[in-house]
């Protein structure tokens, strides 16, 4: 069968749970290593100095991009795009995405730091803090270009999945109705 590969295509609760934690993992992963490469801070941190802090700090910059990704992903995507509501899905969408984006500034800002200090030892955090001069309009446009990436992807997987589905099925019912025809014209 064409669907064999249950991983990708299943919606069985083990397989679906393993597919997000898989993307997720290799998200974070890249998305670590793209902050670790030219990270919005000092130099203590940036070109890969200080690998622990910044995988650290990647993964909590992501936690709020599930906040993006999951209401997209089953609510905005099925309700309104797949069903042509275009002006309120893509309005629905810019507002979760400046939610999204001032609940990133705000962690980032204030609560990302203590637990990058509770987590990881005092060798890895850096002396220098964040450029003061950054704007709030700067900081929104930084927490909005990474959840950009992770929704992107994970609706792009998701579209081709159902466009993927819908096709297989439309595949089995026109096999299923030459059978049906074919028993018909045997028949008589």
């Amino acid at each position: 069968s064409i669907l064999d590969n249950k991983l990708v295509f299943s919606n069985e609760k083990r397989y679906r749970i393993v597919r997000h934690v898989l993307f997720w993992t290799c998200y974070w992963i890249y998305y670590g290593l793209l902050h670790a490469a030219n990270s919005f801070g000092g130099p203590e941190i940036m070109y890969f100095r200080n690998l622990p802090y910044t995988l650290t700090e990647s993964l909590l910059l992501i936690l709020p991009q599930l906040l993006l990704a999951y209401p997209i992903l089953y609510f905005i995507l099925p309700r309104f795009f797949l069903k042509r509501k275009y002006l309120q899905g893509f309005l629905l969408t810019a507002a979760l995405w400046y939610c999204v984006g001032c609940i990133t500034l705000f962690l980032t800002e204030h609560i990302n730091q203590p637990i990058l200090q509770f987590l990881l030892p005092e060798r890895f955090i850096p002396n220098t803090q964040r450029p003061e001069n950054v704007t709030f309009f700067m900081g929104l446009m930084a927490a909005m270009k990474g959840g950009m990436l992770g929704v992107t992807s994970t609706v792009g997987m998701k579209l081709m999945k159902h466009w993927y589905l819908k096709d297989h099925y439309n595949l089995q019912l026109q096999k299923e109705n030459a059978q049906s025809q074919l028993q018909l014209l045997t028949a008589q």
